[in-house]
């Protein structure tokens, strides 16, 4: 399947970008002002108080060693990620994150090297059981990741060199992609994500957001993306004087949409897992016989999204 990316610039009146990730961080946290930001803490614990904050338990680095703090406010926000410690101690009985079945492994090609390899399409392609996408960014580098269907804690080995031997017959640019990148550039994870949905995004004055909340697998490439809009909705709805309100409606306006795509993610997930020699020749057939266009406008339920309106500019019902 072919499409072309002004055609979805042009469904979205957008322009579209692929940035690192790091680079991102570096956009945000330079545009944070008016706040304090430390790092390199974490989170042992949070107690609801009665008054209706919260205090949360805390390490920090103290030189050599780590000290323990606590900090008490009006509105905590949970983001701390696929294996929240807040989530766990917030929802105890919730069984936590399910394996998804399959091993990811990410690199960066640096620009020097990949500007010999002249890739300069985004692509995805399928094999049986395993996958090998490329995205050439804004700065001359090259990301790539693989996947594998495998047990959860297998191919622990199976660094650089074992994908250059498990690639080494795929399509160009595939196996010179892999020779150009450093070993230090390689990622490898077990892909979890929250399979069974939660039943609620809020606990008193705890908000989750991003994995913390909806951990999604990386088949619709929409988890960052998510938790910018639980931070976009509930910055926009924490401006009301009742935090209780806000939160309530932060809740009922987040978790329909995310964990209806936690669902078809994993779902595209699997079938792009499919190893059976018939299964994956269904699918490529399938696949093969929808038009760009169709797929267009089937991703634009995922794509598009508004944020909710502020509350302040809404006239009051007469």
């Amino acid at each position: 399947m072919h499409t072309r990316l002004d055609a979805l610039e042009a469904m979205f009146g957008v322009p579209a970008f692929a940035l690192h990730r790091a680079d991102l961080h570096q956009l945000l946290t330079d545009s944070v002002q008016d706040a304090e930001l430390r790092t390199g803490h974490r989170v042992l614990n949070i107690a609801q108080r009665p008054d209706g904050r919260a205090t949360v338990t805390y390490e920090r680095p103290d030189g050599e060693s780590t000290a323990t703090a606590e900090v008490t406010a009006d509105l905590v926000v949970a983001a701390d990620g696929l294996h929240s410690t807040i989530r766990t101690t917030l929802l105890p009985a919730y069984p936590g994150p399910a394996y998804a079945g399959y091993v990811v492994w990410r690199g960066i090609v640096p620009a020097e090297r990949a500007a010999a390899l002249e890739q300069h399409a985004v692509t995805e392609t399928w094999g049986r059981g395993q996958r090998f996408g490329i995205v050439p960014l804004t700065d001359g580098r090259t990301y790539w990741f693989a996947a594998a269907s495998a047990p959860a804690g297998t191919h622990t080995d199976d660094e650089l060199a074992g994908l250059q031997t498990r690639y080494r017959d795929w399509h160009r640019p595939i196996p010179e992609l892999l020779a150009a990148t450093p070993p230090a550039a390689v990622l490898r994870h077990d892909i979890y994500y929250l399979r069974q949905p939660l039943p609620t995004y809020v606990a008193n004055r705890v908000a989750l957001l991003g994995d913390a909340a909806h951990a999604m697998t990386p088949d619709l490439g929409q988890g960052a993306c998510l938790a910018l809009e639980d931070a976009a909705t509930l910055a926009g709805f924490a401006r009301e004087p009742d935090i209780d309100a806000a939160l309530r409606r932060y809740d009922h306006a987040r978790r329909p949409r995310t964990q209806r795509l936690v669902r078809e993610s994993a779902r595209i997930g699997r079938i792009a897992a499919w190893s059976h020699p018939a299964a994956a020749a269904f699918r490529n057939a399938l696949v093969s016989l929808i038009p760009a266009r169709r797929y267009l406008r089937s991703s634009a339920d995922t794509y598009a999204w508004t944020p909710p309106p502020d509350p302040d500019a809404i006239p009051a019902e007469r």
